[in-house]
């Protein structure tokens, strides 16, 4: 049992530094510097990387079947594998719109890659996480609500019912 968890943690480790790489690429792909700031740009993936697919690791193990309904096909198990799904989709958006600053010329130190990436991602994680917090406390509350006005207007309507009842039966 204890051999069996620390194969699937090895593995699961072993998944995130893979990933790491290939965002690594990705990055360079969509036009990161190569040779210059090949530092920072590792640096970018790694923090890309742990905010987008670190959560998928950690609850998804490494169940293929379980990547694949949830990404490709949107079919969440729970809310929080929609949350994690949107939150992976919405921050690497987050970090694309983030690099639309880096070309303009105002020379300014915050537009020197990768730190509007940086910005944007941070930005486009915080905004998924609050909205997915204001919809769970908006659906509790609804809920709750809910379950008090259909619990009230059945002892209104089971009053109402007896009181007919008992004038019939007389």
């Amino acid at each position: 049992m204890i051999l069996g968890k620390l194969v699937e943690w090895i593995s699961c480790l072993l998944l995130y530094i893979c990933s790491v790489f290939v965002t690594h690429f990705l990055c360079v792909i969509f036009g990161a510097p190569i040779s210059s700031d090949i530092l920072k740009t590792f640096y970018f993936s790694i923090y890309l990387t742990s905010l987008t697919l670190l959560p998928s690791i950690i609850k998804y193990k490494l169940n293929p079947n379980l990547w694949i309904n949830v990404y490709l096909y949107h079919d969440y198990s729970d809310r929080f594998s929609k949350i994690i799904c949107d939150l992976s989709i919405y921050t690497l958006i987050g970090a694309w719109l983030g690099a639309f600053v880096i070309p303009l010329d105002w020379d300014k130190p915050w537009q020197v890659w990768p730190i509007p990436c940086y910005i944007g991602s941070l930005l486009a994680m915080t905004m998924t996480i609050s909205f997915a917090l204001i919809k769970y406390i908006m659906s509790y509350y609804n809920n709750q609500w809910l379950q008090a006005r259909y619990k009230n207007n059945d002892k209104h309507f089971n009053q109402k019912l007896n009181t007919r009842n008992t004038k019939k039966i007389v």
